[in-house]
């Protein structure tokens, strides 16, 4: 009896002993899993004050959106940012806008769709018929859902200020402007449009035609062109340090967040 009063104590001491580590291991879990969380706020926190801390605040540039590390004990978060106001808008862009993006070039009864709809998030456009996962894969780069519909003419790319119906030549004056002497992007040489009153004084300098001229006067009027941004993604891969810097950062989680500028509220936070 003895013998045998010991052996079910040692069964249930092992199956008390096995369900504490199995809730050891999963309170590791939830730790370890909540960690990069919370440490993707205090980067959000961090690059919105050094964002908010520019001395330009009615422009937003490449040069203040190149890319940072934040170092965060052991861990390093590695951020770039997307300026949501250097895509077309589909809540407020024209058809002839919208005729001009890859994905919808072409496809006139899909443009009427977004024209027709209100979105939220850009990633609705996956509801509207005849949007496939590859259609909006090729869309997606070149709108965005967030902001007043007027174009960062500081951050947005080629293809964004062609749908305006800038020609080739416009957008090259514009790109040289902006990169400054170096010709490099995101470097402490850029030139910058401050406000949109500055647009074409300053892009005389680069020798506006008479057409240019009157379209980029066109389209700061009608508040399709503008210097600035309420809305950027920050996109922070947070990665752990291991071994003490001996081998290369592995990268543990990576998120995309959007936050308005103005009120630093997050509008749209995802892990990718």
């Amino acid at each position: 009896m003895a013998v045998g009063a010991i052996a079910i104590l040692s069964i249930l001491a092992i199956g008390t002993t096995s369900s504490v580590l199995q809730e050891l291991r999963l309170a590791k879990f939830v730790r370890d899993a909540s960690i990069p969380v919370f440490e993707a706020g205090s980067v959000i926190e961090a690059l919105k004050a050094i964002l908010s801390a520019d001395g330009t605040p009615y422009s937003v540039t490449l040069y203040e959106l190149r890319p940072r590390a934040i170092v965060l004990g052991g861990d390093v978060a590695e951020t770039s940012f997307i300026d949501e106001q250097s895509k077309a808008n589909i809540n407020t862009s024209s058809s002839e806008t919208l005729s001009r993006i890859p994905g919808l070039s072409g496809n006139p009864e899909l443009i009427d769709a977004v024209v027709g709809a209100t979105f939220y998030f850009k990633e609705e456009l996956l509801l509207l018929k005849g949007v496939t996962r590859d259609i909006y894969d090729e869309i997606s780069p070149f709108v965005t859902a967030y902001g007043t519909g007027a174009l960062n003419i500081n951050t947005a790319p080629a293809q964004t200020m062609a749908a305006l119906g800038m020609e080739d030549d416009l957008v090259s004056k514009v790109v040289e402007y902006r990169a400054g002497h170096d010709g490099l992007d995101a470097t402490e040489d850029d030139m910058e449009f401050s406000f949109p009153a500055e647009i074409v004084p300053l892009l005389e300098q680069q020798g506006l035609t008479a057409y240019q001229r009157a379209l980029l006067e066109e389209l700061v009027s009608l508040g399709k062109l503008g210097t600035n941004s309420d809305y950027i993604t920050f996109k922070i891969s947070i990665k752990k340090n291991q071994a003490g810097g001996s081998v290369p950062l592995k990268a543990n989680r990576s998120f995309n967040i959007t936050v308005n500028k103005p009120t630093g509220m997050v509008v749209q936070w995802q892990e990718v």
